[in-house]
């Protein structure tokens, strides 16, 4: 970490190039330790999957090597028995259900997402967040992420669509090429035969008979006179 002013602040356990770990010498100063708010420390989740999404990754939606989930699911926060304290990031989960309502309701009524989430902090945290603060949360927080969230659940969709498109119309012309080529399948001659039934070239084999010419000028003519 680079100081304000002035000297390089290493993190104790960070890894030098070399391989080694720093490590913090007898006599040094302490280090110091900074404390988030609950607001400031989801502020900082919802920062990061902002970061997060454009490449397709998710802190909220994250699931470890073994399965398990980063954050409790929004259908178990609904759960009678639910209950956030203080100091685990009530405020998080706040802006998650607010956001979770406008999604289902497609933004479509704002007034009555904010309500609910409201309602579910009276009920599930404890002691319940400051009105003032569920609502600056909503608007500051909630909002922004489900505005980007149906931006890109459309463009997804539009894509899906594009490519389901494409996909019809390329059977449709296969579909007609396979048709034309029955259609002007000729049926196959004895005559023809070993010549994969191409009259033209039983033509110029035929020709070829009779008259010293070369395949190449015998091939000119015929394609001359068959022109005409």
């Amino acid at each position: 970490m680079k100081c304000k002013n002035g000297g390089i602040h290493f993190g104790t356990l960070a890894m030098h190039y070399s391989r080694y770990r720093y490590q913090q010498t007898a006599g040094s100063p302490p280090v110091p330790t900074v404390c988030l708010t609950e607001s400031q420390s989801a502020d900082i989740i919802m920062k990061l999957e902002d970061i997060l999404q454009p490449y397709g990754d998710s802190c909220l939606d994250y699931r470890s090597v073994d399965g398990k989930i980063g954050v409790v699911p929004v259908a178990d926060m609904w759960k009678a028995d639910y209950t956030i304290t203080a100091g685990n990031n009530r405020h998080l989960d706040v802006r998650r259900i607010g956001a979770s309502e406008l999604i289902k309701s497609r933004m479509i009524n704002k007034d009555q997402s904010l309500s609910t989430a409201l309602q579910w902090n009276n009920v599930h945290c404890d002691p319940p967040l400051e009105e003032d603060d569920v609502k600056a949360g909503f608007y500051k927080y909630s909002i922004p992420f489900t505005e980007k969230m149906l931006r890109k659940r459309a463009e997804e969709k539009a894509k899906l669509e594009r490519m389901q498109q494409e996909t019809r119309e390329n059977q449709k012309i296969e579909i007609l090429n396979t048709a034309t080529k029955a259609t002007l399948q000729r049926p196959s001659s004895p005559l023809l035969k070993g010549y994969n039934d191409d009259f033209f070239e039983y033509l110029i084999d035929l020709a070829g008979k009779t008259v010293k010419q070369e395949d190449v000028l015998l091939r000119q003519i015929n394609y001359t006179t068959l022109s005409n």
